[in-house]
């Protein structure tokens, strides 16, 4: 019996800022996705943005899109929907990006293809764009907190 060919994919992976690179957010979202991935995606390559999740034109992710375009890799893992976008306007813009050039995205916090979800089903696509909205309070949350600390 063959085994089941896994999935090709990239990682991506994101941190808000330069100031976080010497944290564990990248090592926190690496280890969620290569546990999501383990026997079902074979990560051919790992992205890395240090770039805010409340613009949409990023270096990483970018060039990850450009190289899916190139080789054949039709799939992109992230962590959790927070990592793609903190404001749900740019987390609706690189969804559509993403279903026009035919790639599949993965959310491994729920192991839910969110571009299919996002394209297919009015319901699934309302509650990605919940998500997003949630995503989205969060960081402001996390920005009042801040402030008020400092």
């Amino acid at each position: 019996m063959r085994a089941k060919e896994k999935i090709p994919a990239f990682a991506y992976l994101r941190v808000s800022s330069k100031g976080q690179l010497d944290g564990h957010g990248f090592e926190r979202q690496s280890g969620a996705i290569r546990s999501h991935a383990r026997g079902r995606y074979e990560i051919r390559d790992t992205f890395k943005d240090a770039y805010t999740g409340t613009e949409a034109d990023r270096p990483a992710f970018n060039e990850a899109c450009e190289r899916i375009l190139k080789n054949g890799v039709r799939t992109i893992l992230i962590e959790d929907m927070s990592r793609l976008a903190r404001d749900s306007m740019v987390q609706q813009v690189l969804l559509a990006k993403l279903a026009d050039m035919g790639i599949t995205l993965i959310d491994c916090s729920t192991g839910e293809d969110v571009t299919a979800a996002a394209a297919g089903n009015p319901m699934l696509k309302a509650m990605v764009q919940i998500r997003g909205v949630f995503a989205e309070l969060e960081k402001a949350s996390l920005v009042a907190k801040l402030k008020r600390a400092r």
